[in-house]
């Protein structure tokens, strides 16, 4: 059937399909035969295609076939069209490891006399199949296409990677090869890009050469780097990892005293790991004298800080002292660059934790005092030290740290306020209660006191604590806040890390102060705060009283109808948000001013809102789901694309509501611009929901998709919305129950059998014990129709199609099958008629309906064909 359809079907989507099908074909001689026929039928039009399938298909093909596609490939390399020629050569040395001696022989022969003659012009694929196949031969071959490799393609030793072709080399002609790289390296004339292969192909094939050889190449390599050509520089550092002891120290010193100081960091980098306790020495003293050199440009002195942490590791004690000293003295220095600094606190903390404990009391120390450094920055990376080294904090240094904390909170003895909020913010966890009550007394007299200045700075601290104090502890902060001039904005600060869980720790009337602070917040001055507060009432919202909720979502939709685009786009996503605690009439409110706001002027509020009604559409009765899908549809045509974008997004939230007609409605009016943003979201919701939705919901859902793919398939060409349509289908298959799965099959099976191979691949896809149940589903089905209807009823409605298109599904994709009458109440009548129409497929396809044991020995009994037989004779 293909081998026919290949010469008529101009559709080349559906050409590429057929030709992807025939290598499954490969099951016998005689398919086999024809498979390649069919591949070689079309060569000439999908080159590309038909050769790597028959590259693909030659592990299954036997010695005469396989010689049949030689000579095919060979005749190919002749041609006159070079991608042909290319495609062939390339094929050849593909099929390389399935060929036999006097097949490669042959192909090789073929290979040389037609370099020699000319017939073919050499090109890289070609020298590739040649070096390929001598490779596989050994020997003589090997040798001669070196010889000819060499003599005629010296190029190809560095333009093309073989190393397998190289690495078979005797010791004679690896010398011929290394000449060849080191001359093409060091020839200025050559192209940069062809010495830049000389260079990397010398360090790939650095195990191959000798100490003679690895020297040289260092040299030369050397000698190219101090030119400027500095892409040599990996190659420098394989080739110097791998030269022997003196050789090694020789070109150490010559990093350490000559090299260009550009590239000597990356050098060095390359080689420490190998370096012994002298040159570890001399390494350190050189390193240390680069750090330590203030007048050295800072991007050498942080990266030789680097180095110091890639080398701590293999350093003796005596030398880690030396880094360790080193890095304390820089960073105590304030004088020196803060970068610097920054970097030695990095190392002294990797020194303290993961090398030697020795050093861990000093680094505490050291970081302790840095809290008290007069840069932020410095004191910013002492505190985030501090906390990754405080997993080994002893209680005196716990007790330290604390106190710490109770002098910055208080601006003494050189600690920071700032410092403390942040050190506070990571190790609060670790406080225990008497310490908690400590600093919450430090802060709450804070917050008494006359500094404006640190007042925020305090109650955000507190913020830090509030999951830890008590109902009194609680109502003392609220107390101190109580009239103070920015009272709205500490409370904000107070609450906002805690958000989702502050109304379980506040009575009503503090709860009503967060409300009301949060809704001051968006009469704030600043743009930004504006903004930042509808999110935060939305969130406290959820677990409000009803008297809170109600001025919520007066306040949220009072927002909305504003002017102010920051807080009209917070708004309408917070009410999006708690629109599960609305009642019928603020429900319908919050719809009608989310509607609304999808004709604003400015574009972020008609996005926001788009994007709110499609949460807020669970909740909706069938005219408020109506209205909100016509406001959607409408705004698919926005002028602005994210606002478009939204939409789509939304209306695929909402699909999981809608029957089909709804659904297809929707598809109906996507633009292609906006169709994988529906889908996508569509997809999202269906796995979100899929976990926890009842037997309702699956059942609409599926007869949903299930009738816009029908719909879709019988009026449209819309290849992409169909696979979409798929994909969603095999998202749910799992969720299904029998009898949906198995009308699932039969619906992917009409349309496998009309169109896509997407169709093939979803049903692919399905488990056997989903087979199985699909199965089952289907014969329970035939069942029923067969007592509903007299015989007359059956002949006109073709009741036994649908059972055929279930063998033929059967037969493709689980031939193997068991069922048996315990089966859900399966009858032995059932059984039989899925048997008998297994047994009309596989004979209609020349199928045997029994077959041997595949050491056709005579004595081994037939096995039956795996549809069920034994099973139901037993």
């Amino acid at each position: 059937i293909i081998q026919t359809q290949l010469n008529t079907l101009d559709n080349r989507k559906l050409i590429k399909d057929r030709l992807h099908l025939l290598e499954y074909l490969c099951i016998s001689t005689e398919t086999s035969d024809v498979v390649v026929q069919c591949y070689k039928q079309v060569f000439k039009r999908y080159d590309w295609m038909s050769a790597n399938l028959l590259g693909e298909i030659s592990v299954k093909l036997n010695e005469q076939q396989l010689d049949n596609v030689i000579e095919f490939f060979m005749d190919g390399l002749v041609d006159k069209d070079q991608d042909i020629h290319e495609r062939c050569a390339l094929l050849i040395a593909k099929i390389v490891l399935n060929l036999n001696e006097r097949q490669l022989n042959k192909v090789f022969e073929f290979l040389m006399n037609a370099f020699e003659s000319e017939k073919i012009t050499i090109c890289d694929k070609c020298a590739h199949a040649l070096a390929t196949i001598s490779s596989q031969l050994g020997g003589k071959q090997l040798d001669n296409a070196f010889q000819y490799i060499i003599h005629k393609l010296p190029s190809n030793f560095y333009s093309y990677n073989r190393p397998r072709f190289i690495m078979k080399l005797k010791e004679k002609q690896l010398d011929d090869v290394f000449q060849i790289l080191i001359n093409r390296l060091s020839d200025e004339k050559e192209n940069e890009y062809y010495r830049n292969k000389c260079a990397k192909l010398l360090a790939k094939l650095s195990i191959k050469w000798n100490r003679t050889q690895l020297n040289d190449a260092f040299n030369s390599l050397k000698d190219m780097f101090n030119k400027n050509y500095y892409w040599r520089y990996e190659a420098l550092e394989i080739i110097t990892v791998k030269l022997s002891g003196r050789q090694f120290d020789n070109a150490f010193n010559y990093f350490i005293l000559n090299c260009k100081e550009d590239y000597k960091y990356y050098l060095l980098d390359g080689i420490v790991q190998r370096l012994d306790e002298t040159q570890m020495n001399i390494a350190l003293n050189y390193f240390m004298d680069k750090v330590n050199d203030k007048n050295e440009h800072l991007d050498i002195r942080f990266e030789y800080i680097q180095l110091f942490k890639k080398i701590s590791n293999k350093c003796d004690e005596q030398q880690l002292n030396k880094i360790f000293n080193c890095s304390m003295h820089i960073f105590t220095d304030k004088s020196d660059d803060i970068i610097v600094r920054v970097g030695c606190i990095k190392l002294l903390e990797i020194i303290a934790v993961d090398l030697n404990e020795k050093y861990f009391g000093d680094t505490f120390k050291c970081l302790k005092n840095g809290l008290k450094d007069s840069d932020y920055f410095v004191r910013c990376s002492c505190v985030e030290s501090l906390v990754k080294i405080s997993k080994k904090w002893n209680d005196k240094q716990l007790d330290i740290t604390f106190q710490c904390l109770i002098d910055g909170f208080q601006n003494i003895n050189g600690y920071y306020c700032d410092t403390s909020r942040d050190l506070l913010k990571k190790i609060a966890i670790k406080l225990n209660e008497i310490q908690i009550d400590s600093i919450f007394t430090r802060l709450v007299n804070g917050l008494k006191g006359n500094n404006e200045k640190n007042r925020k700075l305090y109650v955000e601290s507190i913020g830090f604590l509030l999951m830890k104090l008590d109902k009194k502890q609680l109502d003392d902060v609220f107390e101190c806040l109580n009239g103070l001039k920015y009272e709205n904005g500490c409370i904000r600060e107070l609450c906002r890390n805690s958000l989702e869980t502050i109304s379980t720790k506040l009575d009503d009337r503090q709860l009503d102060r967060v409300v009301s602070a949060f809704i001051h917040g968006l009469k704030d001055k600043n743009k930004h705060v504006r903004g930042s507060c509808a999110k935060p009432l939305g969130i406290i919202a959820i677990k409000a009283s009803e008297k809170q909720l109600e001025k919520v979502v007066n306040v949220l939709m009072s927002g909305l109808k504003g002017k102010d685009k920051y807080v009209c786009q917070s708004c309408a996503e917070s009410l999006g948000v708690i629109s599960e605690k609305l009642d019928e009439k603020q429900l319908e409110d919050a719809i009608n001013t989310l509607i609304d706001g999808l004709n604003a002027s400015n574009e972020c509020i008609r996005k926001s809102c788009a994007k709110s009604l499609g949460v807020i559409s669970t909740n909706l009765t069938d005219k408020q789901l109506e209205d909100a899908i016509n406001t959607l549809i409408a705004g698919l045509s926005d002028s602005n694309e994210y606002v478009r974008e939204s939409c789509a997004k939304s209306l695929g939230v909402i699909s999981t509501n809608l029957i089909g007609k709804q659904l297809e409605g929707v598809f109906n009016a996507l633009p292609n611009e906006q169709k994988f943003n529906h889908f996508n979201s569509y997809k999202k919701t269906l796995k979100e929901i899929s976990t926890k939705w009842n037997e309702k919901q699956s059942e609409r859902i599926f007869n949903a998709l299930i009738f816009v793919s029908k719909h879709s398939f019988n009026k449209s060409n819309d290849k992409f919305e169909d696979r979409l349509l798929v994909e969603l289908l095999e998202l749910i298959s799992t969720k299904l129950n029998d009898k949906q799965l198995y009308l699932l099959v039969i619906h992917l099976l009409k349309r496998a059998k009309k169109r896509y191979i997407y169709y093939l691949n979803a049903l692919s896809k399905i488990s056997e014990d989903m087979w199985k149940r699909a199965t089952i589903g289907g014969l329970k089905e035939h069942m029923q129709m067969i007592k509903k209807q007299n015989m007359r009823q059956r002949l006109l409605s073709n009741v036994n199609k649908t059972i055929e298109l279930l063998a033929f599904s059967l037969m493709i994709f689980n031939p193997r099958i068991q069922l048996n009458c315990n089966d859900d109440n399966i009858t032995l009548d059932d059984l039989n008629e899925l048997i008998k129409y297994c047994d009309k497929q596989a004979i209609e396809w020349k199928f045997p309906t029994h077959q041997l044991k595949w050491n056709n020995n005579n004595n081994d009994r037939d096995i039956p064909y795996p549809c069920l037989n034994d099973e139901i004779e037993q």
